[in-house]
């Protein structure tokens, strides 16, 4: 088994459990969701508790891929493998990506088609998750040194931008900050992307050892 295969099994193994609890909880409150649609008021608890079940619970699988490397205080020994840093990124980036999109998937299958959330803020609510799991949570929880930190900076980026947002564009009167939070958050993911692929994210952690293995191929 090659060391690419082996780092894919690793990131899975260490990621599905959890991706499957998000995903169980996520049908689960969306079948409730559905089952109260003659009670709107219950009905509506509900969806606010499947989204907030399905946006907290991507941006922890985004951040376990890194923080159960922090947990186990294995990212040192990770960096100073004889294999190329940027493969190693790579590879946690597909198997994070592959993941938090098919929990999106699943969001929008079993999201009930009425409830009190706005129709426009459905990218922003279901995708807009994956986008910051993807980009955001990875280089948040690097420089935070813990999931949670990840998770929580994850949420504070847009929850800032609908705040300003709102400001100029209130809510009550339209959706365009809706839609300026979800460009900006698309935006912001980009940025923490392209810092964690050019190797700037790497350098918030563990430095490897003086006189040890070859740390970077590249």
């Amino acid at each position: 088994m090659s060391g690419v295969q082996v780092q894919l099994r690793k990131e899975a193994r260490a990621l599905l459990p959890w991706s499957a609890a998000v995903a169980f909880a996520t049908v689960a409150l969306a079948f409730l969701a559905e089952r109260s649609s003659g009670f709107p008021n219950f009905s509506g608890d509900q969806q606010i508790w499947l989204v907030m079940a399905h946006v907290t619970g991507v941006l922890a699988v985004a951040a376990l891929s890194l923080g159960h490397e922090f947990a186990h205080g294995t990212l040192g020994s990770l960096m100073v493998q004889p294999v190329d840093r940027r493969r190693l990124l790579w590879t946690k980036l597909l198997v994070t990506a592959a993941i938090v999109i098919g929990l999106a998937v699943l969001a929008e299958m079993t999201y009930p088609a009425r409830g009190p959330l706005r129709p426009s803020s459905r990218p922003l609510l279901i995708w807009g998750p994956v986008a910051a799991g993807i980009g955001l949570v990875p280089v948040l929880t690097l420089l935070t040194r813990r999931p949670l930190g990840g998770v929580v900076f994850a949420i504070v980026v847009p929850g800032i931008i609908l705040m300003v947002s709102d400001v100029f564009y209130p809510l009550a009167e339209g959706t365009l900050a809706i839609r300026i939070t979800w460009y900006g958050t698309l935006a912001a993911s980009a940025l923490g992307l392209l810092a964690r692929l050019s190797g700037d994210a790497l350098h918030a952690g563990p430095s490897p050892p003086r006189g040890g293995p070859v740390t970077d191929t590249a």
